[in-house]
């Protein structure tokens, strides 16, 4: 008797995700599940939750406050629709503060039980762009009124109505401000802050301080220097604080001070700031290092270097809270603790990662007084030197170039062209910067440079124009920054008037 034999040969049909040790290592520290979970047991994906765009009710979430809310998302509930008669699908284990679209947004981090009950039509839905939208349920004291700053509850002003201010019409709206609490976030179907997103992007950009064998240092830089820097490369913009540059290393049985940034002994700081009270050890590695500035604060107002070492040397002084500030690093810090009529607390120094293009741009929204401190990068290390800038008024902006505007009440960006004589600025309608890298085209019209009331602008971006030709009815701008390349604004007549389109040309797509 014959028999044939065969080979059956079986392959998933499924691509296995890719999910790093550090969001597992995450997920157990931070959620600290009684059995700890491994990269085949979750499914991960990540929520843009927040902007500091308007939402639909006239609230908005001020980019200072996005650190404090970050610190508050770890350890959410996610729910579905903001139902509280079900129980979560999933749970928030990280978040981050993110530059995305022109705007600042905090990027959450969620993860789901791969054998749970339906948790393959969960990632599907959500894969397959069912579940797109998201929303975040919260508590807070204090409605800070935009137009006056008191509690908008008791104010004459009603969230998105039109205002007169210094000569401009303004929208109303409220700050959301003493955020106490993250009840939840959810998915929902259509959320009240515009272009909230669950995304598959799991990348966590670390930002590494690169000062291995050798001190860092700054040195000082003028508008010459810095306007050699501003052009390839990246680099991280912090403000510059009257402060004490700190260095701390985890050792097992904590964290050691070594010597700040100038080369001065601080071992005094660890007895008189409560390390341990503000700092985790638990969420560091061995051997880590974290840099940071240490300030001193009465109130909300910073106080002078010489206060803040007759503090720590136990002398009177008029400090009565006390800061440090860490360089970025890729973990959420925010804690607070007080001990006396002291109040200590840990928070991420507030930090822009930029382009060279982008660099003047960025200066005006985080300096100080003091100015701000610009550190090279090179794949997200930060180089040993850095440059402490202080500019002026006219140093803040170059003096040719292009601004990319955008309204937090509008869907449309402003684009002011200025090179050499020639001077113009065009409203781009429905503008999105991923779309045109698609190939998208969008009408555009010419607008007055000095209309300030039909377009209030809340974020900025400065680039340089190299280049500017006419060719018949079509301008041709050779750009650098976050517009990149050639572009076209050729004159086009709809319904009768004349008006724009901005696109890519086919040969720069």
């Amino acid at each position: 008797m014959e028999s044939n034999l065969g080979r059956v040969t079986a392959r998933l049909a499924e691509k296995a995700e890719d999910i790093s040790a550090d969001l597992i290592d995450l997920i157990n520290r931070n959620i600290n599940p009684p059995t700890p979970v491994g990269a085949g047991d979750v499914h991960i994906r990540t929520m843009y939750i927040v902007s500091d765009q308007i939402n639909s009710y006239g609230g908005r979430f001020p980019a200072d406050e996005h650190e404090h809310l970050a610190y508050l998302l770890v350890d959410s509930p996610v729910m579905v629709g903001h139902r509280k008669d079900r129980l979560p699908v999933g749970r928030n284990f990280h978040a981050v503060t993110v530059a995305k679209d022109n705007q600042h947004w905090v990027k959450s981090y969620f993860y789901w039980l791969r054998n749970a009950q339906g948790a393959g039509d969960l990632k599907d839905n959500i894969d397959g762009g069912i579940y797109k939208e998201c929303s975040i349920g919260f508590t807070f004291q204090f409605p800070e009124c935009s137009v006056c700053g008191r509690d908008i509850r008791l104010c004459e002003h009603e969230p998105l109505q039109k205002y007169k201010q210094n000569g401009n019409e303004i929208t109303c709206h409220f700050n959301y401000r003493k955020i106490e609490r993250v009840l939840e976030t959810s998915l929902v179907y259509r959320g009240a802050l515009p272009d909230t997103e669950i995304s598959r992007e799991l990348k966590m950009e670390k930002i590494t301080m690169n000062f291995t064998g050798k001190e860092p240092g700054l040195k000082a830089a003028g508008p010459a220097e810095v306007k050699r820097l501003a052009g390839d490369g990246r680099f991280l913009i912090v403000p510059h604080y009257e402060s004490l540059p700190v260095r701390l290393i985890r050792e097992e049985k904590g964290f050691r001070t070594e010597k700040d940034m100038n080369g001065s002994r601080i071992g005094e700081i660890a007895a008189i700031f409560p390390l341990h009270d503000v700092l985790a050890p638990a969420d560091f590695a061995i051997g880590e290092t974290l840099w940071g500035r240490l300030v001193g604060y009465r109130g909300k107002e910073r106080c002078s270097l010489s206060q803040l070492e007759k503090y720590l040397s136990k002398k009177s002084s008029q400090v009565s809270r006390v800061v440090l500030m860490l360089f970025p690093h890729g973990r959420v810090l925010c804690r607070q603790a007080t001990a006396g009529k002291t109040t200590y607390e840990v928070r991420v120094i507030p930090f822009r990662y930029v382009s060279g293009y982008e660099l003047m741009a960025h200066i005006p929204d985080i300096m100080t007084r003091s100015g701000v401190e610009i550190w090279p990068c090179e794949n997200g290390r930060v180089a040993t030197t850095g440059y402490h800038f202080r500019p002026d008024s006219e140093h803040t902006a170059p003096a040719g170039g292009y601004i990319l505007e955008s309204s937090a009440t509008s869907p449309d960006k402003r684009l002011k062209i200025e090179h050499e004589d020639f001077k113009e600025c065009y409203l781009l309608r429905q503008f999105d910067l991923q779309r045109l890298s698609h190939g998208g085209r969008f009408l555009a019209d010419k607008d007055s440079r000095d209309d300030t009331i039909s377009f209030m602008a809340s974020r900025c971006h400065r680039g340089h124009v190299d280049n500017i030709r006419c060719e018949g009815d079509c301008l041709q701008l050779t750009l650098r920054g976050i517009l990149d390349g050639i572009f076209n604004i050729r004159a086009v007549k709809l319904d009768g008037q004349k008006r724009f389109l901005f696109y890519r040309p086919v040969s720069e797509k």
